[in-house]
C-alpha cells in the first residue's frame, strides 16, 4: 500500500484511490503543515477523514499522549483501528509502549530503523511496522538494498505478518527499486504520488482502445 507523507488538503484528496491507504505524519509534518496543532488535534481531525493514518508518539518528552488516546477511545471519539502509532525505535524508550498501545487497538510502528539491533528488538516487542528511512541511509553510506534485504529475512522468519514500510524516498526510481525489493508498503511525498499516477503508453494503447470502444 501506500501512504502520503503530507496532511494537507491535496493530500486528502488522493485518498479517493483505492491504492493510498492513508496519511502518514510526524511532528515535523504537523508543524509545517498546520502550524499550531498538537497530537490530539491530530488524530481528530485525522479519525473524520478515509483511511489508516500513521501519527507519532514521544518516547521522551510529554507521556500523557498516550491517557490522551485512551480518552478519546472511552469517549467513542476515535477508533483505534484506523491508527498505526509510530515509536522511534530506540529501544530502552519505545519497547514498552508496544503492548499497551495493542492492548487498546491500535497497531504499532517502529520508526527511523537503520540496524540489524533496532530491527532485532522490534520484531520481539511485537511491533506491526518497521519504518525504515531509504535516503538518510544512504546518506549514512549504509549498503541499503543489502541491509534491507537482512531485514525482511529477519521479519519472515520471525514474524511473517509484520510489514516493512519505506519511507524517506525523493523519486520514483527509489520507488521502483524498494517494490522489486519486495517492500510492503511505502510512505512516499506528494510529487512522487503524482509520479505514481502519470502513465505511459508506449503504442498510445489508451487512445486506440477508448476510441474502438462500443457499449
Amino acid at each position: 500500500m501506500i501512504y502520503i507523507d503530507s496532511i494537507n488538503e491535496k493530500a486528502i484528496s488522493f485518498l479517493n484511490f483505492p491504492f493510498i491507504q492513508g496519511l502518514t505524519t510526524n511532528p515535523s509534518i504537523i508543524k509545517k503543515e498546520t502550524n499550531s496543532w498538537g497530537f490530539v488535534e491530530t488524530v481528530s481531525f485525522l479519525q473524520k477523514i478515509p483511511g489508516s493514518h500513521f501519527v507519532q508518539g514521544s518516547v521522551k518528552k510529554d507521556k500523557d499522549w498516550f491517557m490522551e488516546l485512551h480518552n478519546l477511545l472511552e469517549k467513542g471519539e476515535i477508533d483505534a483501528k484506523k491508527f498505526i502509532i509510530k515509536l522511534p525505535w530506540d529501544p530502552s524508550l519505545a519497547a514498552n509502549y508496544v503492548l499497551p498501545l495493542r492492548d487498546l487497538g491500535f497497531k504499532v510502528c517502529a520508526t527511523a530503523v537503520y540496524t540489524i539491533q533496532q530491527t532485532f528488538t522490534a520484531v520481539f516487542s511485537k511491533v506491526d511496522y518497521i519504518a525504515f528511512y531509504y535516503d538518510r541511509m544512504k546518506k549514512s553510506h549504509i549498503d541499503v538494498e543489502n541491509r534491507l534485504l537482512d531485514i525482511l529475512n529477519i521479519c519472515e522468519k520471525n514474524n511473517p505478518e509484520l510489514r516493512l514500510l519505506g519511507a524517506s524516498i525523493k523519486d520514483i526510481t527509489t520507488v521502483n527499486k524498494l517494490l522489486k525489493l519486495g517492500i510492503h508498503d511505502l510512505t512516499l511525498p506528494l510529487n512522487v504520488v503524482e509520479e505514481i499516477l502519470k502513465t505511459n503508453f508506449p503504442q498510445n494503447d489508451l487512445e486506440i482502445f477508448e476510441d474502438d470502444f462500443k457499449l
